[in-house]
């Protein structure tokens, strides 16, 4: 990426912090499509927080897979 980057050989916005950018954009379009859907109200909700919930504990279990 010569003549893109912050620094001479570092950039602190680099492709991998694309990633997660692109996946939670993602998400939000699903999120947004299930809430436009024609299933009722309540399912919406009970659906979107156990999707946040299992969000949650996966991020948990990756923070002690990867950690010390």
């Amino acid at each position: 990426m010569g003549g893109h980057l912050w620094r001479p050989t570092w950039d602190p916005e680099g492709l991998l912090s694309t990633v997660p950018a692109i996946a939670t954009a993602l998400l939000g379009v699903l999120a947004g499509l299930w809430l436009r859907s024609p299933v009722q109200g309540e399912r919406k909700v009970n659906v979107l927080a156990l999707a946040g919930i299992a969000g949650m504990a996966a991020g948990q279990a990756w923070h002690i897979a990867l950690s010390d």
